[in-house]
């Protein structure tokens, strides 16, 4: 079992856990104190200009979140805590490689060895290394 898959399956135990989303929008939404009640206000351009909350732990922000799966199937989410991982895609098909004697793997990262080099002696790729 990979690592991430792992802590996709303990970390979704205690917390709700959205796979393949692509998020559209983020903001910070804050309490708005004037109306005595559990109100939200964006501190940014929101699509909507305040969210009904029921704050258990007494908090003075929440996330609000839109996200879409690739099907188009779309989620809100108000939250106090958000964790947001991206994953790793690589850019060298819009690198002109065929160009050169640069190498790519099957998944489209550059081949390099432990110094970075990759199979054009000289060019060196920098960034995240696919292992």
């Amino acid at each position: 079992m990979k690592r991430s898959q792992r802590f996709t399956e303990i970390f979704s135990k205690k917390y709700n856990v959205y796979l393949g989303h692509e998020v559209e929008f983020v903001s910070k939404k804050y309490r708005n104190d004037d109306t005595g009640g559990d109100d939200y206000t964006a501190d940014s351009d929101s699509q909507s200009n305040s969210i009904k909350h029921d704050d258990d732990d007494g908090g003075d922000s929440m996330f609000h979140l839109l996200a879409k799966t690739s099907s188009g199937k779309s989620i809100e989410l108000l939250s106090d805590q958000l964790l947001i991982a991206a994953r790793r895609v690589p850019n060298s098909d819009t690198l002109d490689l065929e160009k050169t004697d640069v190498k790519v793997n099957k998944k489209g990262f550059i081949i390099t060895d432990r110094y970075l080099e990759t199979t054009s002696k000289g060019i060196f790729a920098s960034g995240d290394r696919y292992l």
